[in-house]
């Protein structure tokens, strides 16, 4: 069994995900993670500290996981370099942790608050200045203030899919669906790739 603390945050992950910060308390991760709420104040101070807990816990294997797929394309090309940025994080989601699906929901939720945004930003901030000149390299012509679009774009994109909304199901009258990702993916690598193009 998980220990007292990740019992915290796996609680926490999935909770916030499902009802936002303001919608969970403190008591409510305490009940949903099985421990005391004297266990969970000891290990966080505050809702907020709970919070960017979860939200670093995760943003390292990601980032990681993406520098690592995009530097070690054996092809080069938009196409290539978009698919890898976005398959390494599937292959998260599909590794089996339903922690990662928790977790997609989570941060599509939070990049839009001004508040948490910025945590975000500065932890994806190496990632994101890579892919943004690797975005130059594959794009002859791009400038940067146009590849900063592209890439600001992309990420808007992929947390739009992987958050899964159901805006597929709905419009499409169930015949595609927002839970089958990796059947999305190939639409939007290409729907990205015309779109970083014509900014040129």
């Amino acid at each position: 069994m998980a220990g007292g603390k990740d019992r915290i945050t796996d609680a926490a992950e999935r909770l916030f995900a499902a009802s936002g910060f303001h919608g969970v308390s403190m008591r409510m991760v305490a009940e949903a993670a099985s421990v005391g709420l004297g266990t969970l104040t000891h290990h966080f101070a505050s809702k907020e500290a709970l919070l960017e807990s979860v939200v670093l816990r995760r943003s390292a294997a990601l980032s990681r996981a993406q520098l690592d797929a995009i530097r070690s394309l054996d092809e080069p090309g938009l196409d290539a370099l978009l698919k890898a940025f976005v398959e390494s994080y599937l292959q998260l989601i599909e590794s089996g942790d339903e922690g990662w699906r928790s977790y997609t929901r989570l941060i599509a939720v939070f990049a839009m608050d001004p508040a948490w945004s910025q945590l975000l930003t500065r932890e994806f901030d190496g990632l994101g200045r890579e892919m943004i000149a690797r975005l130059q390299t594959e794009v002859v012509g791009l400038d940067q203030d146009a590849a900063v679009h592209a890439y600001s774009n992309l990420v808007s994109l992929v947390m739009g899919l992987f958050a899964s909304n159901g805006v597929l199901d709905q419009f499409s009258d169930g015949r595609l669906s927002s839970q089958r990702m990796r059947d999305n993916v190939t639409s939007l690598i290409a729907f990205a790739a015309g779109g970083i193009r014509a900014l040129k």
